[in-house]
């Protein structure tokens, strides 16, 4: 399956939700804590709370996303919007898959370059996700810092303030406006390396990957990358096939034929579906 780069896609808000929530988040909290100007100032657990407080807010700025590429997924296989918008106009198919197939571990420390995560819509969950998230780390380090030699504050400070980065944005692409909420989408976020991009092929590793690749959309190239998952799992990942509302008058056909390449290419068989949804032709 192909990943697209996240500024590729139909909303232009991605990402952005995430950052606003997190600076308002952060300013809230600083308008309760004392005012600290540096680490070696700090005395108390407010001090470092303050101190990372305002590390947040300035860091978000610069929250570095180049590297992510997405494959959206909708939780509901026959809907009419997603026929409509993404299915050929209702002539194509709906492809369902098993989510075993992806990790689903929230942060990048198993090893894994890609996780799925379900979207998050409504605004109270987005605040409570982010508030969650950003308290816990915040708590978490401010005792740390409590507890550190004076010489060595500094420098925690930085790789915890390192460590965020990387966590933020790892979530800043789970977001979208309540509007999307139809959708119901999960998403396999995916993050590409370097070497993918600039398409390197120094060593054996390097010539094992796939680079980034452009592939032309209307008037538009967008980047994508292959995703091979060919390591995460024995199995095969799809479990059924929906035919579009405007293809049950040829189903035998289409039965067919799908038989006939999931028979090739998949480990069992696949179960073909007609859509439920009635559509004029």
């Amino acid at each position: 399956m192909y990943a697209t780069h996240y500024e590729y896609l139909n909303d232009p808000s991605e990402g952005k939700l995430f950052i606003e929530l997190t600076q308002e988040i952060a300013k809230d909290n600083l308008d309760t804590l004392p005012q600290v100007i540096d680490v070696q100032n700090a005395k108390t657990i407010d001090d470092y709370k303050s101190l990372l407080w305002r590390e947040i807010n300035n860091l978000v700025t610069y929250i570095y996303r180049e590297f992510f590429y997405i494959i959206c997924f909708s939780k509901k296989g026959d809907l009419l919007s997603q026929w409509r918008a993404y299915g050929d106009n209702c002539n194509g198919y709906s492809i369902g898959i098993n989510s075993k197939a992806f990790p689903t571990k929230p942060l990048f420390d198993d090893g894994s370059r890609f996780y799925l995560y379900p979207v998050i819509y409504e605004p109270s969950d987005q605040k409570t996700f982010v508030e969650n998230l950003l308290k816990f780390f915040v708590d978490k380090v401010a005792i740390e810092l409590d507890q550190t030699d004076n010489e060595d504050k500094e420098c925690l400070v930085t790789l915890s303030i390192d460590e965020l980065q990387h966590i933020l944005a790892d979530f800043t692409l789970v977001m979208k406006p309540a509007e999307y909420k139809d959708e119901q989408e999960w998403r396999l976020i995916y993050r590409v390396e370097k070497r993918q991009v600039e398409g390197i092929k120094e060593s054996e590793e390097d010539k094992k990957i796939d680079v980034v690749e452009l592939q032309p959309v209307g008037s538009k190239l967008v980047p994508r990358v292959l995703v091979d998952m060919s390591n995460e799992g024995n199995f095969n990942p799809f479990t059924h096939i929906y035919l579009g509302p405007k293809k049950i008058n040829n189903e035998k056909q289409e039965t067919y034929a799908i038989d006939m390449i999931t028979k090739k290419h998949c480990s069992n068989s696949v179960e073909v579906l007609c859509s439920k949804i009635p559509v004029r032709d």
